[in-house]
């Protein structure tokens, strides 16, 4: 047993390890291809390859175990098939990646499914028909090839208990009639025992393809390692990024589809900004000021005595609203952190039924705030206790530029005391500590993303009063005004811009509506020594205007941020915008409007007539969904 899995998992492991370094000979002109960015792409891309090799050997397996107790030739027979068709799938899969890379720039995904299904016959008029014939010869020999090495390889008439093989045990016993009775016993044993073997060697496979024993399951994202993009191309495995695209694969044009692409262009034309930085109101002393950027998990408005109604929770953002500039009407996008990422560096707004962070090739074309401001000479870092790869997250901060990413791996075992990795004291002295020894290149940038006020909520901490809940919350807080507190005594004090906003709010009580206004009131304040003067900013706004915001500040364009406002300029548009399962929303001082699209019906309007919020949210979560079905 153990031999039969080692032998199919290796040869699989061995084809897609051999394939992966053809495409970098095939690419060798686009493709660094030194001994240090071969390593590199082999090393990076080996967990999908591992998968691969694991789904391609689990079904083998199960033949192998049923084998053991059902002596018939057909799992012979069955294995034998089941190589064909696989080798079959390999080279088409392989021969497709090599072919279609140099025209589209991305692995292997379902769009040549999707034109094969929608126009069979365009997808193949580009071609003559010889050239259709070599196609389909090419790929038979190829694939018979395959099949007779693996086969060759792979394959045994007797693949089971060997020596108590029925063939064996009749042969035997013409010449020890009492081999029968001495081998019946020992004969049921070495079954059980393979048995455990090969549940055990699935449970392995298992692990193999989910990735580990991580919180995250494995995604394509967790071998983007780069900034050039096409080394983390070379580390994909087209099997499984094939694979990943049909299992999550949509029409997104199709969805969220209300009126005709004029009239929702017109609408949109109505939400969008266009306002340059020269119009807006300036809040900083310096034109180029360092930017931290905290991502708070879970942060409520409610949470702070200056915008919401709960004491005693966060007292330090209550604090640095105080002091810096407080905005009072800003809303999350969504309920999920990967959405309310993609709606702060990317400025794209969330999505009801989808998160484009899972499509690596949609997310590397979204306007990236990071790499606007690396562009300008900022030195770009992240930092974030927990995995990296959850949610296809390194992925895309590696396509927003981000190379230097800290994560929980980067912490002693020890100190990895949370479900998410290390809690917030332990993550912000870390970086409190980096920054104190005044080595930082200036300007630079980062982003720090809390999670210890994620469920489960277990935190070291205990304020007295409070449920659990908000006692991560009070936890995370202090974190945070602990750290800005020893930044006040570093040089980079009076040159630098925080900004603190929460990455969505939390569902907290149970009983909240999760369509009404106050589920997504979160906090903004913009902090610390470049801002010029306390403010209360009353204007309507939401996550994905903070690039445009910040852009518009340090005197940049922010004309490609399509979904973004300047929450600062009085010319440009201002709503706030939220999606949740199957709904959707604007909030404006107008009033509110939210949709329920499972059930294609309002759920409330009380902005004004004349204002036409209605047909503009409708047109503005149409043209997010037109723009992500072009990406």
């Amino acid at each position: 047993m153990i031999r039969f899995l080692l032998k199919n998992y290796v040869f699989y492991l061995a084809f897609c390890l051999i394939l992966k370094l053809v495409f970098i000979i095939v690419y060798r002109g686009i493709i660094p291809h030194d001994m240090a960015n071969i390593m590199g792409i082999m090393y990076h891309g080996l967990p999908l390859d591992l998968a691969i090799a694991a789904y391609l050997t689990a079904l083998p397996a199960l033949f192998h175990i049923v084998h053991l107790w059902i002596e018939s030739k057909l799992f012979y027979t069955l294995h034998k098939l089941y190589l064909m068709i696989t080798s079959l799938l390999l080279v088409l899969i392989y021969g497709a990646d090599l072919t279609l890379y140099s025209y589209w720039g991305f692995r292997l995904d379902n769009t040549p499914l999707f034109y094969l299904k929608s126009s069979p016959k365009e997808a193949f008029a580009s071609l003559e028909w010889w050239h259709t014939a070599l196609l389909v010869i090419a790929t038979a020999i190829a694939s018979w090839l395959l099949y007779k090495v693996s086969k060759r390889w792979l394959v045994s008439p007797i693949t089971l208990l060997d020596r108590y093989h029925p063939t064996y045990s009749r042969n035997v016993a013409r010449i020890h009639p009492s081999f029968h009775h001495s081998t019946k016993t020992r004969k049921t044993h070495a079954r059980w025992v393979q048995t455990l073997v090969g549940v055990f060697a699935l449970g392995l496979l298992f692990l193999a393809i989910r990735g580990g024993v991580k919180v995250s399951t494995l995604n394509t994202g967790r071998v983007y390692y780069s900034s050039q993009m096409v080394l983390n191309h070379a580390a994909i495995n087209p099997c499984f990024s094939l694979l990943e695209s049909v299992l999550k694969s949509k029409d997104f044009a199709k969805q969220y589809h209300y009126m005709k692409r004029d009239q929702a262009a017109s609408l949109f034309e109505t939400m969008r900004d266009t306002t340059t930085y020269k119009t807006t109101p300036k809040l900083l002393k310096t034109k180029r000021p360092n930017v931290c950027i905290f991502l708070l998990e879970s942060f409520m408005a409610r949470a702070m005595t200056s915008i919401g109604e709960w004491p005693n929770i966060e007292t330090n953002m209550d604090s640095l609203g105080r002091e810096g500039v407080l905005f009072t009407h800003h809303y999350a996008n969504s309920f999920r952190t990967d959405r309310g990422m993609v709606a702060v560096f990317s400025g794209f707004p969330a999505q009801p039924t989808m998160s484009v962070m899972k499509y690596p090739r949609k997310t590397q074309q979204l306007p990236s705030l990071p790499k606007a401001l690396h562009q300008a000479g900022y030195a770009l870092q992240y930092c974030y206790g927990g995995d990296a790869d959850f949610t296809n997250m390194r992925s895309y901060l590696t396509a927003m530029g981000f190379e230097d990413i800290i994560e929980d791996i980067d912490f002693p075992l020890s100190s990895r005391l949370s479900k998410w990795g290390v809690h917030d004291e332990v993550l912000l002295d870390s970086v409190a500590r980096q920054i104190t020894q005044e080595k930082e290149q200036e300007p630079f940038l980062k982003i720090i993303q809390t999670s210890s006020s994620h469920e489960p909520f277990d935190v070291p901490f205990h304020r007295p009063g409070l449920t659990k809940e908000m006692n991560a919350m009070a936890y995370a807080d202090s974190c945070v005004g602990d750290f800005i507190n020893k930044m006040r005594h570093t040089k980079y004090w009076d040159n630098t811009l925080f900004v603190l906003v929460a990455d969505h709010t939390l569902h907290y009580p149970d009983t909240i509506d999760n369509l009404s206004d106050l589920r997504y009131h979160i906090p903004l304040i913009f902090c610390g020594g470049a801002i010029k003067e306390h403010q209360v900013i009353d204007t309507y706004g939401s996550q994905n205007d903070i690039a445009a915001t910040i852009l518009a500040q340090l005197e940049m364009d922010h004309s490609a941020f399509t979904f973004s406002h300047d929450m600062l300029n009085p010319n440009a548009p201002h709503f706030g915008y939220f999606a949740f399962p199957n709904a959707f929303g604007v909030i404006t001082a107008d009033g509110s409007f939210a949709w329920n699209e499972a059930a294609k019906k309002q759920v409330r309007d009380t902005t004004p007539p004349a204002r036409q919020w209605a047909l503009r949210a409708k047109s503005f979560i149409q043209t997010i969904y037109q723009q992500i079905a072009s990406l």
